[in-house]
């Protein structure tokens, strides 16, 4: 038995993202590629790098840097080894911290919080420690956006995370593909495993941009704000399901548009929107907004028009969404889309044409 060494070091955690269920559908091509994984990838990358590899646990494994620069440097270099391999899919978490060493294992927070961050690591991902961040400003900094603070499972204390951008296109995993660069890409990735905190960053983002949305859309603050929080309800039990980290932002505008039409529904005001008479000619796909040089309150002037208008119009010029993609989101027919934006236009033009006429009787109202 050895006696205990503490010292500081890089750990880098890994593990093979559904190992189990690929070795049950295939388990002998998946130990082909765990044996390849080994030989022509891992082990001579991190060797390269200068590290050890103290632990293997058949699909998983900890490895001890001298420094981050290397531990990350490892990391992005086996990620892109392994690029689109069809079983491989490596999550990563490196922290660099104290460690002790003793009888050829290692213990200690390093390790700890390594596993923690590397179990909420996307496939193909690196989730790098404020503390590892912080060591690799001179070499691989760029490549790591901040995610902003979790608390891990096991750790007392809340602590900064960042996640890697990924390589060039086409030299990394698909996600990073993508969306590389896109921090909130790689914030809702996280939300999508079940990561509270994750969530919660989302929200904090995108809340304004929500009630925003909502405020224009029923013309109502406080209806937008009930609105808004019942949106984030069923983006966070419906989060898990969202293939594509990258399209969440058009997923929840989605779900607003669908909880805005289900309040509508509930409440009987779907309304025929032929009252509208088809005063103007026809509006561009992606025509500038109209004019509002004037005082008048644009949301007032909304607040005129029939809800299912309303919504078209909103969408169309605040949202800059195309015909297609609004009747897709509100279940629309396309030409009924187009009619709605046109005549929605028009409307609007003329209220605040008559508001620049007789801006007294505007006020009056």
């Amino acid at each position: 038995m050895t006696a205990p060494n503490r010292r500081l070091a890089a750990i880098l955690a890994a593990d093979i993202a559904d190992y189990s269920t690929h070795a049950a559908q295939d388990e002998a091509r998946m130990l082909d590629e765990l044996r390849l994984l080994r030989r022509d990838i891992l082990a001579p990358s991190v060797e390269v790098h200068h590290g050890r590899i103290v632990k293997s646990m058949g699909d998983g494994w900890l490895i001890e840097f001298s420094s981050a620069a290397e531990a990350v440097g490892c990391g992005i270099d086996i990620q892109k080894k392994i690029g689109g391999r069809e079983l491989i899919k490596l999550r990563m978490g490196i922290h660099v911290g104290d460690i002790v060493h003793e009888d050829d294992d290692i213990y200690g927070d390093g390790v700890n919080i390594s596993a923690r961050l590397q179990q909420i690591a996307q496939p193909g991902g690196i989730i790098l420690s404020d503390s590892a961040r912080r060591s690799i400003d001179g070499t691989f900094g760029a490549e790591f956006a901040p995610l902003g603070a979790r608390t891990l499972k096991h750790i007392p204390s809340a602590i900064a995370i960042h996640g890697w951008r990924g390589g060039a296109p086409g030299e990394a995993p698909e996600l990073h593909r993508k969306a590389w660069g896109d921090a909130e890409t790689l914030i809702a990735a996280l939300a999508a495993t079940g990561d509270r905190d994750a969530f919660a960053e989302l929200v904090r983002r995108r809340q304004s941009w929500l009630r925003n949305l909502m405020r224009r859309a029923c013309g109502d603050a406080a209806l937008a704000d009930d609105l808004a929080q019942e949106a984030f309800l069923k983006a966070w039990r419906g989060i898990g399901q969202l293939k594509r980290p990258e399209r969440f932002n058009g997923w929840l505008r989605k779900l607003a548009v669908n909880t805005w039409l289900g309040h509508l529904r509930r409440n009987d005001a779907l309304k025929d929107a032929s009252e509208l008479d088809d005063l103007a000619q026809d509006v561009p796909e992606h025509a500038s907004k109209p004019a509002v040089e004037l005082a008048m309150d644009l949301d007032s002037a909304l607040a005129q028009l029939p809800a299912m208008v309303r919504l078209a119009v909103v969408l169309a010029y605040h949202e800059g969404m195309s015909h297609g993609e609004i009747a897709e989101a509100a279940g629309m027919p396309l030409g009924t889309v187009k009619s709605h934006v046109r005549r929605g236009a028009a409307r609007l033009r003329q209220l605040l044409a008559d508001y620049a006429m007789h801006p007294e009787q505007t006020d009056e109202r």
